[in-house]
């Protein structure tokens, strides 16, 4: 059953800015899906709009089959929503944010008190309950702004961009409590620029200039989108020539090529790479050589003709 629809979601700035073109897709409960784009993509437009804040120029948004700007009291109970801003009191204690979110959530004192035990000790930060939110970390600060999100018990949990400034660790670990939600029964749609956060995911939106691109899991994208089963990176000594770099490499495996860097795609690497690299090293001097399977970045790459983050 579907949580959320999106029904032909167009908004329109000032009258001629496009930050959404006719979005549709659907998200059934129990899934976890990463709305992956670069910065300007409209995923925190879309966002806004799914969790009531920001009105859609055309279109429709339904929660539990409930239209969300037509009723939209009525859905936000359903609703977690975790901005991408922090968005929390840096001079209170988390305890003291916790409780002044819970009653505004109009949650009894008992339950609040149970659900704010119950969130502390779910993100593993009970021992900070009583710590200035403004003297904690980046990663700590996030991890109180789901608990607040969490605190009224939501179906569907919605995060802009949760893990920027987060370094790798700490976003891995965050990846995996989403995932533990996920599996506990909880609906999950987090907006990412990170690809290698996309690939856990259940499913991907790929939003490209206020449009939707593609929409389905990550191994499915690449199968369908991608033709090659591997990546061949080279950083050459020198910034590259593509007039002489297609008299080495046929023009057909190049997929990419920027200053020094050159991506090739192979079927058996083994195979035919020595040859190649016989060739190349004719030119130019190869200072790192990288051979990895095809990623949502490549996929990307193919439907849009730019990197992403570009």
């Amino acid at each position: 059953m579907a949580i959320l629809e999106v029904y032909k979601v167009t908004k329109v700035f000032n009258s001629n800015v496009i930050a959404l073109d006719n979005i549709s897709f659907e998200v059934k409960e129990g899934s976890f899906v990463t709305i992956l784009g670069p910065n300007g993509a409209g995923k925190t437009t879309l966002l806004n709009i799914i969790v009531g804040i920001l009105p859609p120029t055309k279109g429709k948004v339904f929660i539990k089959d409930i239209d969300v700007w037509k009723e939209l009291n009525k859905v936000r109970k359903f609703i977690g929503f975790v901005p991408q801003e922090y968005g929390l009191f840096n001079y209170l204690t988390v305890q003291e944010n916790l409780e002044y979110f819970g009653k505004i959530y109009g949650l009894s004192s008992n339950y609040l008190r149970d659900r704010i035990n119950y969130v502390l000790e779910l993100l593993d930060i009970k021992d900070f309950r009583n710590r200035i939110v403004g003297k904690l970390s980046g990663g700590l600060k996030r991890r109180v702004s789901v608990a607040i999100a969490l605190l009224h018990d939501p179906e569907l949990l919605i995060m802009d961009e949760p893990t920027t400034g987060l370094d790798p660790k700490i976003r891995h670990e965050f990846i995996q409590f989403i995932r533990n939600l996920v599996k506990n029964g909880k609906t999950i749609i987090m907006s990412t620029h990170i690809t290698e956060e996309a690939e856990q995911s259940g499913y991907v939106i790929i939003l490209h200039r206020g449009k939707l691109i593609a929409y389905d899991k990550p191994e499915v994208l690449k199968e369908k989108v991608l033709t090659f089963k591997n990546i061949v990176e080279l950083k050459l000594s020198s910034n590259v020539e593509y007039n002489e770099l297609i008299k080495l490499i046929p023009i057909e495996l190049i997929t990419y090529v920027h200053g020094n860097t050159v991506r090739i795609v192979l079927t058996n690497p083994e195979i035919e790479l020595p040859e190649m690299i016989r060739k190349i090293e004719n030119v130019y001097r190869i200072e790192e050589l990288k051979i990895r399977k095809p990623s949502l970045n490549d996929v990307f790459l193919k439907l849009t003709g730019v990197e992403l983050g570009e």
